[in-house]
């Protein structure tokens, strides 16, 4: 009989161990869930954002409804040489000076 209190006693234990662990996991679960619904709200506003920027910068691109496809294209056509000039300024030596906003050269200490 003895035996049998022992055995029932542990098997009350090993019950109130898992119902402890199983209430644990459920509020895990329910934070997880939560903070996946945050992640999910953020990402679908970044997407709107990204969206809206794309749409601006596509209108931008898109040639108006009077503008003609030669002039479309003469747009384009100078939107990259721009490019390039800006790609070959970015590869010049640093012995060229350029002026800075208050008009004296880059890179010279006019304080003698």
């Amino acid at each position: 009989m003895e035996g049998e209190l022992i055995d029932l006693r542990g098997k009350q234990e090993n019950y109130e161990n898992l119902l402890e662990e199983a209430r644990v996991t459920r509020e895990e679960l329910e934070k997880t869930k939560k903070e996946l619904e945050e992640v999910k709200t953020q990402g679908a506003e970044e997407k709107r954002k990204m969206e809206e920027e794309i749409a601006d910068l596509q209108s931008k691109l898109a040639p108006a409804a009077d503008e003609a496809v030669e002039t479309s294209r003469l747009t384009e056509m100078a939107l990259e040489e721009e490019k390039e000039d800006d790609d070959e300024e970015d590869g010049e030596d640093e012995g060229v000076e350029e002026e800075g906003p208050d008009g004296d050269k880059e890179g010279h200490d006019e304080s003698h």
